[in-house]
């Protein structure tokens, strides 16, 4: 049973190993300057720090190249960690942190809790709904009506209507040319009588000179 806060090595170069955690920070990397050396070379020269807080240790990555894992997730900030958990450094280091009281191997060995059995609902049955049956008869087709035939209306020409021409109303003045035209067809006709009545005297013999 461990009595101290620990990390205990499960894979990398010294499976096995127990590093001791007994100070406020302690830091884990390759080189030797580091509480916690770890030669391997997923590990960078200062991988991470392990810092006490309270009855617990918190773990912050150091700008690691291949990170630091907490139960398999790359953290980017402290982690507060608990007994069990799994910190991995790079893909080949995993150490498993340990706090005072912590059996390691009770936990490992054991047994799994039985497992509760499930309830599994039954199946509800299901709802059959018979559709009423309705009596064979007489199928009636709809009939196809047709839209009558286009047909465009007769053109007629327009009665044609002779234009009646316009009286033209009597010019001024026009009585008084009437008048003399009458007059001199008068005087005319007059002359003529008077022309053939001297021709025949003329002709007879009436007249002598």
């Amino acid at each position: 049973m461990a009595q101290n806060f620990q990390l205990s090595m499960k894979t990398g170069p010294t499976p096995g190993q127990i590093f001791i955690l007994d100070k406020q920070e302690m830091t884990v990397g390759r080189e030797a300057g580091n509480e916690l050396v770890v030669s391997d070379a997923d590990v960078s020269r200062k991988h991470a720090r392990f810092i006490m807080q309270g009855n617990a240790y918190l773990v912050e990555d150091l700008g690691s190249t291949n990170g630091t894992f907490v139960n398999g997730e790359r953290i980017a900030s402290p982690v507060l960690l608990n007994s069990g958990d799994s910190v991995q450094l790079g893909d080949a280091v995993e150490l498993l942190y340990e706090a005072p009281g912590f059996d390691a191997q009770a936990t490992l060995l054991a047994p799994p809790p039985e497992p509760r059995p499930v309830y599994v609902p039954e199946p509800m049955p299901e709802l059959v709904v018979e559709q009423p049956v309705r009596p064979a008869g007489p199928v009636f087709e709809t009939p196809v009506v047709e839209p009558p035939a286009y047909e465009p209306p007769a053109y007629e020409p327009p009665a044609y209507e002779p234009l009646t021409p316009a009286v033209q109303a009597p010019k001024k003045g026009g009585s008084k040319t009437g008048v003399i035209v009458a007059v001199g067809c008068v005087v005319l006709l007059c002359l003529c009588v008077i022309v053939t009545a001297l021709g025949y005297a003329i002709y007879s013999g009436a007249l002598n000179f």
